[in-house]
């Protein structure tokens, strides 16, 4: 993660566990073959997770892309991520298995980094918001809370 090449490569391969994970969910879904259908929920596949999105938010924000940090950012809070009963990371729930459907949920260290994002933005508004949110659970105007999960519509 020295320069910006470095950000623009993991920018790729994270597209690519993305791409994997849609692939695959829309095979499961079209795949009426019971065995096809286990060997494909049983592959584990790279699942971004906090850390993945914090360290290329942080890595953005560092390279004066703070617009590219908050795509991210929504991202994160929009993404879903199933984890089957067998503790193999999926992403989409199957009949054989229990599982359970989560949501990233952000930590003060990815709420730091979005901070920094709104003042690289020079967004005072939105950093004050953030800071009230992260002190009291709450927002100043009743809009939806950022460090919540959200689903995308």
């Amino acid at each position: 993660f020295g320069d910006a090449g470095d950000l623009l490569r993991s920018l790729r391969m994270f597209g690519r566990m993305r791409k994997l994970q849609y692939l695959r969910d829309n095979v499961l879904l079209r795949c009426s073959d019971e065995n096809a259908q286990r060997s494909l929920s049983s592959l584990q596949l790279p699942v971004p997770s906090l850390v993945t999105y914090s360290t290329l938010m942080s890595r953005a924000v560092k390279l004066n892309k703070p617009r590219v940090a908050l795509r991210l950012w929504n991202l994160m809070m929009t993404t879903t991520t199933s984890y089957s009963s067998g503790d193999t990371i999926t992403t989409t729930t199957t009949t054989q298995d229990e599982a359970v459907t989560t949501t990233i949920v952000p930590d003060v260290k990815a709420a730091n980094i979005l901070m920094n994002c709104y003042a690289k933005l020079g967004d005072v508004t939105r950093a004050k918001q953030l800071l009230h949110e992260m002190k009291t659970g709450t927002t100043l105007d009743g809009s939806p809370p950022m460090l919540q999960a959200r689903r995308a519509h």
